[in-house]
C-alpha cells in the first residue's frame, strides 16, 4: 500500500513539475494562432467576389450615399436610373460573414482587421464601377473627411476616371460632385 501512495506522490510531482512547460507550450500556442488570426479580405478579393459570386452587374450607374441618407432613399434612386448599390451587391455577402466566429483554441479577428472590411468593400464597389455613379447627400449635411466616401469610394471613382454626380434625396436636385461640405445644390441640372 506504501508503495502505490509514493508512486501515487511521484505522479503527482511530476505533473506538478512538468506544468511550467505545458503552460509554456500552451502561451506560446496561443501566441502563434493570434499572429495568424484571420484577416480581412483584400480590396482584390473582394473585387474578385463582386464579379464571380454577387450575382449583381456592377457598371455604370452605382449609387452611394453618405449618412444622414438612407439606405431605402438610395435604393429608392437606384431604382429609377437602373442602378446598383452597395446593399443590393452585397446582400449575399453581409460583412460578418468575413468575419469568421472562432472556434476552440482559435483567435478572433482583430479590431483593426474588422475596421477594414466594410471599406474594403465599399472601395471594391467603386473600383467595379464604370462610366458614371451617384452619390446621394443630403443638403446642408457635413460630410466627414474620415467617411467612407471622402477616405475608400470617392478616391477610388476618381482614380478610374468615372464621372461623378451627386443628388438629394427625393431625387429632384442633380449635379456633377462638388465635393462641397455643408453639401450645397446650385442648380437643379439633369444628368
Amino acid at each position: 500500500m506504501r508503495f502505490i501512495k509514493l508512486i501515487a506522490a511521484a505522479n503527482l510531482l511530476s505533473g506538478v513539475l512538468a506544468l511550467p512547460q505545458r503552460l509554456e507550450q500552451r502561451c506560446l500556442t496561443d501566441i502563434d494562432k493570434r499572429a495568424t488570426s484571420p484577416k480581412a479580405p483584400t480590396v482584390e478579393e473582394v473585387r474578385e467576389w463582386i464579379k464571380t459570386e454577387s450575382g449583381v452587374s456592377v457598371g455604370e450607374n452605382t449609387v452611394f450615399y453618405a449618412s444622414p441618407v438612407k439606405d431605402t432613399e438610395a435604393t429608392s434612386f437606384a431604382a429609377t436610373i437602373g442602378g446598383t448599390l452597395f446593399s443590393e451587391v452585397f446582400k449575399n455577402k453581409r460583412a460578418y460573414e468575413w468575419m469568421p466566429i472562432p472556434g476552440p483554441g482559435e483567435s478572433a479577428m482583430s479590431k483593426d482587421q474588422q475596421d477594414l472590411i466594410i471599406p474594403h468593400m465599399s472601395q471594391a464597389l467603386a473600383e467595379e464601377s464604370k462610366v458614371k455613379a451617384w452619390v446621394m447627400l443630403q443638403e446642408g449635411a457635413t460630410i466627414s473627411p474620415d467617411g467612407i466616401w471622402i477616405k475608400y469610394e470617392f478616391p477610388a471613382l476618381q482614380k478610374n476616371g468615372v464621372e461623378v454626380w451627386q443628388v438629394a434625396p427625393g431625387g429632384k436636385k442633380k449635379q456633377k460632385y462638388t465635393g462641397k461640405s455643408p453639401v450645397t445644390y446650385e442648380d437643379t441640372a439633369t444628368s
